[in-house]
This record gives C-alpha cells, sequence and structure tokens, in this order.
C-alpha cells in the first residue's frame, strides 16, 4: 500500500460505562472508566497503518501529558508524526457516557485541534504530496483547514477523501474530484453545496401563509356554493347545514 496523509483531530477519549445515561442534573455513580486515545484523524491514522500503509499525520495537540502521551502512541503504532503541530492549547478530549444498552452521549472539548490553520496544512503538505498519495480528512478540525488539503490534493493530481463528519454542509470547490464518504445522517450535508441547504424559516413561514390563504379562499367558495344552491334548510336539510357549519 502507497502513501495515506491524514488530517484530522487526535484526541484523547474518557469513557465512563454506567447503568443508565443521566437526566439533567442527575448524577449516576457505579461508573467504570477507560481512558483511550481517539479523534477522527487518529483514529484513521491508526486504521491506515495497521493496513500497512506508509502513514504521515497532520494535527495538532497541546503541550500538555496528554500531547505526550498521543505522540508516543502514535509514533509506536509506526505512524510518522514529523507533520505534528504542537499547541499551547490544552489537547482535545472526548467525555463519551455509555449505558448498558450501549446507548451513548458524547461531549467533546476540541482544544488543540482548533488550531490546525490552513497555512500549517498546505506548509507540511507541499513537501510531501505526489499524484500517487492518498489524503484523508474529517471535519472534528476547522473546515478550513480540510479545504487547504483539499486544495492541495486536487493541485498536485493525489486522491482527496473527505469523512464529512461531524456532518455540516461544504464548499463545493472542496468536494472537487474528492471521495465523499458520509453515513446516512451526513448524506444530505455532504451532498449539498453551501448557499443551497434547507428552505430558510423565513421562506418556509412565506409558503405556509400563502397556503393558508388559499384555503381559506376554498373554503369561502365552498361556503357560498351551499348557500347560494341549496336555499339555506330546503332540499339540503341537516346535512347542507352541516357542511356549512364544517367550512
Amino acid at each position: 500500500m502507497g502513501q495515506v496523509i491524514v488530517v484530522g483531530s487526535v484526541n484523547t477519549d474518557y469513557s465512563v460505562r454506567i447503568s443508565h445515561l443521566p437526566r439533567p442534573g442527575e448524577t449516576v455513580t457505579g461508573g467504570r472508566l477507560e481512558i483511550l486515545p481517539g479523534g477522527k484523524g487518529a483514529n484513521q491514522a491508526h486504521a491506515a497503518a495497521r493496513l500497512g500503509a506508509a502513514i504521515t499525520l497532520i494535527a495538532a495537540v497541546g503541550t500538555d501529558a496528554a500531547g505526550d502521551s498521543a505522540r508516543r502512541d502514535l509514533a509506536g503504532a509506526g505512524i510518522d508524526i514529523t507533520a505534528l503541530m504542537r499547541s499551547s492549547a490544552p489537547s482535545g478530549f472526548a467525555m463519551i457516557l455509555v449505558d448498558s444498552a450501549g446507548e451513548n452521549m458524547i461531549a467533546v472539548a476540541p482544544g488543540a485541534n482548533e488550531q490546525l490553520s490552513a497555512a500549517a496544512v498546505r506548509e507540511r503538505l507541499a513537501t510531501r504530496l505526489t499524484a500517487g498519495t492518498v489524503v484523508l480528512a474529517s471535519l472534528e478540525v476547522p473546515l478550513a483547514a480540510v479545504a487547504a488539503a483539499a486544495g492541495a490534493a486536487a493541485d498536485a493530481g493525489a486522491s482527496m477523501v473527505i469523512n464529512p463528519a461531524p456532518g455540516q454542509v461544504l464548499p463545493a470547490a472542496m468536494l472537487r474530484g474528492a471521495i465523499v464518504t458520509p453515513n446516512e445522517g451526513e448524506i444530505d450535508p455532504a451532498r449539498r453545496p453551501a448557499g443551497h441547504g434547507r428552505r430558510s424559516d423565513r421562506q418556509r413561514s412565506r409558503r405556509h401563509g400563502s397556503r393558508q390563504r388559499r384555503n381559506r379562499r376554498r373554503g369561502s367558495r365552498r361556503r357560498g356554493s351551499h348557500r347560494g344552491g341549496s336555499g339555506g334548510r330546503g332540499s339540503g336539510g341537516r346535512g347542507s347545514g352541516g357542511d356549512e357549519h364544517a367550512g
């Protein structure tokens, strides 16, 4: 397998298994804690390394103990960390609560991941990209960083693969020649270019108001027809009266 460059996040995952997910204000005790390496970028890098690819990870971690641990873990898996940026911000982490049925709640503090800039990505890709390179990216880092990776890959003739998670609307230029791998919940935002999302609240309100006015006009025409054609309570009897009441 050839060269793979991953542009993405590095987190430490704090996973707590508990009997049930807490309601607002509730404390649930008796949990079991696991501390694991995580982040979509790091996970992609580990997976590709296990398949035998030569991996370089472009990401950002803090200068804290979590950042040191992440660097050791990645290097130990055979991943090239020479493009890994150090930031004064704390390393990213995720808090994951998992109940006995497997349902979960996740809160993420991106920390250093938010410091990965477009300029830093372009600089690190400049000497590493070839036409045979595969670039993998996900959206737990700033969108500008992913856009920079996509642009550099397109210019070099490299393959670009975007995992659009967490799901959001992507600029059309970012998708130029890219392979996009959304899941079911992400597919609509991934396919809509920026500025072409769902109808705005104002548009929906206008459509709803127009529909109400059309319904009122139809109702008025029906009432006028009943009164004029049946002669009030003549041949129409109770049925005519019932229709008028319903209108």
